[in-house]
């Protein structure tokens, strides 16, 4: 009872109360929710007002070295780094047809990027790639749902010898992947079926999943913990890594101080970022935010992305949070992003994004306000320190999860080459 009336009561007065600007009813609020999560209770062991108090003098300040608490009350052992498992050297060309959702949410919401980052990934890889959704009409405007004998004649007209699907995020017809795939295998025997998830900690996708994996090839997918991977259907087919970035940051001219900047969204389903960033802001900590949302921006997906690639990259230093509303601590695109241009990653802490990269190597780690707080502080005062981390973490992100490696590594899954 006391969940259900911080998920459906509390919650939407704090994003209210963050969305006007109050902090300090943000954390009014927060003193009732910290006695109703132990996860709250964890990251703010004390009130702020305490907590900022307490704080370490900043002239004391040092950067957090300590073990990882590695999160285990939900997600799979501790497994091998995603990287070992890619493979090395080319990919021969195929032609990849890619069914990816057009926008965020409907045709008034900004366009998604993932499209424009699989053709361009793909392409740079030496595929021939095309992307569509195929619950829009071409001018992008007239949603419709798909059938499988729509779906096939895409197939057909392109000539594919890989179909990769957005299943959660486009709204197919009942029934229609199941049709579609097996028209394709009868009609193109060779073809392979992938389905990307992008979102797998939504728990309402579970079944829907499940119900599709054995028909399919391969399911990519940037999250290896979830628990539901863990069921028979999955065994074999499933391919961890990054998705293709495909878009690069503009050039930027050192020439304004570096910052450690927050640019995300703060809604229903990851609230307690709202008591972060107001227990930052009420500390006075060294930071800035920039909260955004997925409304139309008149922009391209290209465009759009490249300005948030580019705000990030401007900044240096980029926080990132974990924690969603159902305790998952889940990996985020801005993980991956950030190291792609080259900023300091200072990351709540999550086992997936120890999957993929070195704490206190490639990025900065955090679990409680403290050590967020101390963090952000000396790194302010020793901004090297961080350009130093940021570096790590670029090279490294480009020499092991470049578009070439990623494709080479799928073609691999697929084709057993």
């Amino acid at each position: 009872i006391m969940q259900e009336f911080l998920r459906s009561l509390l919650i939407p007065k704090v994003l209210d109360a963050f969305g006007a600007g109050d902090h300090p009813l943000v954390l009014r609020y927060h003193e009732i929710a910290r006695g109703l999560s132990p996860t709250l209770a964890e990251i703010f062991p004390a009130s702020i007002a305490e907590l900022v108090a307490e704080s370490i003098p900043l002239e004391d300040c040092a950067p957090i070295r300590r073990a990882m608490k590695a999160d285990r009350t939900i997600g799979i052992p501790a497994q091998a780094k995603i990287h070992d498992g890619l493979a090395t050297g080319l990919s021969s060309s195929r032609r990849v047809l890619i069914f990816m959702r057009r926008f965020y949410f409907g045709p008034d919401s900004r366009a998604h990027e993932l499209p424009a980052r699989f053709e361009n990934g793909f392409a740079a890889a030496g595929w021939t790639p095309f992307c569509t959704d195929p619950s829009f009409s071409p001018e992008g405007k007239t949603a419709h749902q798909p059938n499988g004998a729509d779906l096939l004649d895409h197939v057909m007209r392109f000539e594919a010898d890989v179909v990769i699907i957005d299943y959660w995020g486009i709204a197919f017809a009942p029934g229609a992947l199941t049709d579609f795939i097996a028209l394709a295998r009868r009609y193109r025997p060779r073809i392979r079926i992938v389905l990307v998830h992008l979102d797998p900690w939504m728990t309402n996708s579970w079944t829907i999943t499940q119900s599709l994996a054995p028909y399919v090839d391969l399911i990519w997918c940037h999250s290896p913990r979830v628990p539901l991977w863990q069921a028979p259907a999955f065994q074999n087919r499933m391919f961890f890594s990054p998705f293709p970035m495909g878009v690069l940051p503009d050039q930027v001219i050192a020439s304004q101080k570096p910052v450690s900047l927050f640019l995300g969204g703060v809604v229903h389903y990851n609230p307690t970022r709202a008591f972060w960033l107001s227990a930052l802001s009420q500390a006075n900590a060294p930071f800035a935010m920039r909260p955004t949302d997925h409304a139309s921006d008149n922009l391209s997906a290209v465009a759009s992305f490249r300005k948030y690639l580019t705000a990030l990259k401007q900044a240096t230093r980029s926080i990132n949070f974990s924690l969603r509303e159902n305790g998952y601590r889940q990996l985020t695109g801005r993980t991956f992003e950030t190291l792609w241009v080259g900023a300091c990653l200072i990351q709540e802490q999550s086992d997936e994004v120890e999957d993929y990269f070195t704490p206190d190597l490639h990025y900065l780690s955090f679990r409680t306000f403290d050590e967020l707080l101390g963090i952000l502080t000396y790194v302010d005062q020793h901004p090297e320190f961080a350009a130093q981390i940021a570096r790590r973490g670029h090279d490294f992100y480009h020499a092991t999860y470049n578009e070439r490696r990623l494709i080479a590594a799928l073609e691999q899954r697929l084709f057993g080459l």
